[in-house]
């Protein structure tokens, strides 16, 4: 045992000797022989650097670093030329100024908004002033005072109401509009309630459903009030307004009794009768004018030339329908 330990401890101090000094020589370079791949050649270090070999980079050295080196200076900026410089960068060009072209975003708040946002951020340091209008008229800007007796009315549609052009119904006169039916209550949505000014004063409620028909008040004023009636009659045919003693009959602040009804519709009835033969005159007037004054003896001509150009048979005129009309030309 003792033999075995001492030859492995004489083999490895002999391998790591001769390791040692496998490790000391120096290594040649080979080469490949074109001719022989299995020859070996031996190159030597000296002859990398041979010196009809060196290359271009090598013999002349770099001096363009060098050059700019020395050309470049450093540019120092002071604070107070950098002062100088930044109004030029944030205010606008002039140019801009002259073509008044507009830039929109699409997150712009509204011009209302925003200036209550800057009147906000504003303080107050002394009174306020009076509020002024901004107009723009390309690009400059006008603020003009807008007078304190003037007062801004909002509107919910900016669109100022029409007035209604249709006719009024000349019933209404007759009625009076009150908040709650003949129950005492105000009813169902869109309901509207009339009352009557005439006798025990009648309260008539039109509903929704009823689309505004005005037949009950109608035929309450003329079952009822067969005077009043009448004048309602007068008043829808008329184109014009009433006359202020037409509203006072019709509102009972003026008694309208039979004489006094009488001689009115009279009265009435005889200005209309006056108008009709007004127009009935003006109308044949107008169709004299357009026809000419009535010559027989050229109605008898015409009528000749019309047989003789159209070769009529002569028992034509022996008709009784062509003597009537000859004889109701002659009247």
């Amino acid at each position: 045992m003792c033999s075995f330990i001492r030859g492995w401890l004489i083999f490895h101090r002999f391998g790591a000797k001769k390791r040692k000094k496998s490790a000391n020589v120096p290594r040649s370079r080979q080469t490949l022989c074109s001719c022989n791949s299995f020859e070996i050649l031996t190159v030597d270090k000296e002859s990398d650097n041979d010196p009809d070999f060196a290359s271009d980079d090598v013999s002349k050295p770099d001096t363009s670093a060098s050059e700019n080196s020395d050309v470049e200076e450093l540019t120092v900026v002071t604070n107070e030329e950098l002062a100088n410089l930044l109004p030029s960068k944030t205010a606008p060009f002039p140019g801009a100024r002259k073509t008044g072209k507009k830039t929109t975003t699409t997150g712009a708040k509204p011009k209302r908004k925003r200036m209550e946002k800057e009147m906000e951020c504003t303080p107050v340091t002394g009174a306020p002033s009076a509020p002024t209008a901004e107009t723009s008229t390309g690009s400059t800007t006008v603020n003009d005072p807008i007078p304190e007796s003037v007062t801004l009315e909002p509107s919910s549609s900016g669109i100022p109401a029409k007035k209604s052009s249709e006719k009024h119904n000349p019933i209404y006169h007759f009625y009076e509009n009150v908040p709650n039916n003949a129950e005492g209550k105000p009813g169902q949505d869109g309901d509207k309630h009339y009352r009557c000014y005439h006798g025990s004063r009648k309260i008539f409620t039109i509903t929704k459903a009823m689309c505004t028909s005005l037949n009950g008040l109608i035929g309450h004023l003329k079952t009822t009030f067969p005077l009043h009636y009448r004048l309602y009659k007068v008043l829808k045919a008329r184109n014009g307004p009433p006359t202020m003693e037409e509203l006072l009959f019709a509102a009972n602040k003026k008694t309208m009794d039979a004489s006094v009804a009488a001689t009115y519709l009279q009265s009435l009835e005889h200005a209309s009768n006056n108008l009709v033969k007004a127009f009935e005159k003006q109308s044949n007037n107008a169709a004299q004018k357009a026809m000419g004054k009535w010559d027989q003896s050229k109605f008898e001509n015409l009528l000749v030339d019309w047989l003789a150009g159209n070769d009529q048979p002569f028992e034509e005129v022996e008709r009784p329908e062509f003597t009537a009309l000859l004889e109701y030309t002659h009247c």
